[in-house]
């Protein structure tokens, strides 16, 4: 069974429910260059100037999948991309308790049937796959 989600149906998840906007650019079929798009006023004593934007990018690869458990890599280079993964993991914290877990060398493992909203779904399926292609993140899972 597989389930297929657009890079814009993610997209536009994190913008309704984190108030995050984001993009997702396919590399190959196991990484993806996540970016965060942010606008901050810039001006003195409430005037604003003008408005900067700013961008802060990552790759992300999909290393291996076991016990529907996912461990994932990143680059982390320089003071902005390390805000950038600090702050997803700050939000995955707060969205559900120990659902990852901080390995050497920028990988993490992702829990994801600890996530209350996935649970249900590891009583009747097995996680086989994740994987990308042009415009999607596809979800290969097995029935039980």
């Amino acid at each position: 069974m597989q389930l297929s989600l657009t890079f814009k149906e993610v997209e536009e998840y994190v913008a309704k429910n984190f108030q995050k906007n984001i993009s997702l650019q396919y590399i190959d079929n196991k990484n993806v260059s996540l970016s965060l798009h942010t606008e901050q006023k810039s001006g003195l004593m409430g005037f604003v100037n003008k408005m900067i934007k700013s961008q802060a990018k990552i790759n992300l690869s999909i290393k291996s999948i076991e016990n529907n458990n996912v461990t994932l890599s990143y680059n982390q280079n320089g003071v902005l991309k390390s805000f950038l993964v600090s702050s997803a993991l700050k939000l995955l914290k707060t969205k559900a308790n120990d659902i990852y877990k901080e390995l050497e060398d920028n990988n993490l493992i992702i829990y994801l049937q600890k996530i209350e909203q996935l649970g249900k779904v590891f009583e009747y399926c097995n996680l086989k796959d994740i994987y990308f292609n042009a415009n999607s993140v596809v979800v290969d899972m097995i029935i039980k």
